[in-house]
């Protein structure tokens, strides 16, 4: 539950704070239901379904404008599985996902 110590801080007159859902509670019971809730819950999955996202993804920037999604695929495949290429043209940046 160390993600979980991290995501409450105390306050200085009493109470507690959760960090992750931007819920203040009064008290440790307040606070325990609180982390036993389907916000918190629901909130600590989608951290560390975005964290395991992001480390099979890569970033990519400096490639040319004219280069199309396939194109990077097609680049990206020499390292392993391709899920998905999302470009932002405007911003040059590309990230490609790999397979799980």
């Amino acid at each position: 539950m160390a993600a979980v110590d991290s995501d409450v801080e105390s306050l200085p007159r009493g109470g507690f704070r959760c960090c992750l859902c931007h819920v203040t509670t009064a008290n440790r019971p307040s606070l325990d239901a609180h982390l036993g809730g389907r916000k918190h819950r629901h909130l600590v999955e989608l951290r560390a379904a975005r964290k395991a996202q992001g480390l099979r993804s890569v970033f990519v920037s400096g490639f040319p404008r004219d280069v199309d999604s396939a194109q990077l695929s097609e680049y990206f495949l020499a390292f392993g599985p391709v899920a998905s290429v999302v470009m932002d043209k405007d911003k040059g940046l590309a990230v490609s996902q790999a397979g799980v």
